[in-house]
């Protein structure tokens, strides 16, 4: 995915502050509208639920990879998707399927 459509630390912590939150099973997201034409997400990954680094960025790997291809298609959001712990439970196909459901519900895909 390309750096373009990632969230600075700044602009992290504003969504995750002051933006609307929607939850599944095993997604937690968090949106705020942006001014920009793009959109522009953040992934977190805890340290409680995940223990090992090697797990916590293949999550953020399969999120990205989930994101990527529906990235034009979508409006100008700022999102924080955060995984829940029961993320591993379902295999990466249910998952995508569930985050983009989850987005979709939210009108931020077009």
């Amino acid at each position: 995915m390309n750096k373009k459509y990632r969230l600075n630390k700044v602009l992290f912590n504003d969504v995750f502050k002051s933006g609307k939150a929607s939850h599944s099973d095993h997604f937690i997201i968090k949106f705020k509208k942006n001014s920009e034409q793009k959109t522009r997400i953040g992934i977190s990954t805890s340290k409680k639920f995940f223990k090992g680094s090697v797990l916590r960025n293949r999550i953020k790997r399969q999120i990205r990879s989930i994101f990527q291809p529906i990235a034009t298609q979508m409006k100008n959001f700022d999102l924080v998707i955060i995984a829940k712990k029961e993320y591993n439970v379902n295999s990466f196909e249910k998952q995508k399927e569930e985050l983009i459901s989850l987005i979709k519900k939210n009108n931020i895909l077009n």
